[in-house]
């Protein structure tokens, strides 16, 4: 089991998913952020595209989670929030751990997991990109 190294997105900000990136790839948010061209959002597309040039295995499109299905063991996840605009907020899926970029922290995934079934905040999985092995 590989140990990742946490990466925090700067606060306030819309880096999830490349600070999600960044961790799962043990390179520098900076380098992701670059290699995306902007410090916004992310599309699915963009962050695939740092995952496949980086050697790490993964599609294009991200894959609908249907409730009491499995998660991949690695991967990104998409939550939505509530309300008529519904956020979204990527997080990493890496073996038994959660990194969560807005936390400072990575969580234990049973218990982050559950946390999201409860669905005490109307946050929610959406979507998933699975994530292969490292091709590099």
């Amino acid at each position: 089991m590989q140990t990742l190294w946490h990466i925090q997105q700067p606060r306030g900000s819309a880096l999830c998913g490349q600070a999600c990136v960044a961790t799962a790839l043990g390179v520098q948010l900076d380098t992701v952020i670059a290699e995306i061209g902007h410090r916004r959002g992310t599309k699915t597309r963009e962050l695939a595209a740092v995952l496949r040039n980086h050697g790490r295995s993964c599609p294009s499109r991200r894959v609908r989670h249907i409730r009491g299905r499995n998660l991949p063991t690695r991967g990104l996840v998409a939550l939505s929030g509530p309300g008529r605009r519904r956020t979204w907020h990527w997080v990493l899926l890496w073996d038994d751990m959660v990194h969560d970029p807005e936390a400072s922290r990575a969580f234990e995934r049973e218990a982050y997991l559950s946390a999201l079934a409860r669905n005490e905040h109307g946050v929610e999985i959406t979507s998933y990109l699975p994530l292969g092995v490292n091709n590099a």
